[in-house]
């Protein structure tokens, strides 16, 4: 018999949904200074590739380093609330620059 009912954790706040983890983020922050330091050699190896390999190496690197598009019809009250505080920050952030 399990500790928790069905649909339920033993920390319901939990990570937010599509928040990335910590080894996520270090293999996307190392995939990106790879990246960086070798994109001579990964040109010409990337070239040498058949179409199929291409599209398997993009996907593989896509999905480390780029953010993915979001629905902002599955995001809770909650989530819509921190972007727009975090919007109203930045425009707060950037008229203080200008008037300076």
């Amino acid at each position: 018999m399990t500790k928790f009912k069905k649909g339920e954790s033993g920390n319901p706040q939990g990570r937010p949904p599509g928040t990335r983890s910590k080894s996520s983020e270090d293999i996307r922050a190392f995939l990106l200074k790879f990246l960086e330091n070798n994109l001579d050699s990964l040109q010409e190896t990337y070239d040498k590739l058949d179409a199929k390999d291409k599209v398997r190496l993009l996907s593989v690197v896509f999905r480390y380093t780029m953010t993915l598009p979001f629905n902002p019809e599955n995001l809770s009250v909650e989530n819509l609330e921190q972007i727009l505080n975090y919007l109203k920050h930045e425009q707060k952030q950037k008229s203080i620059i200008v008037s300076n």
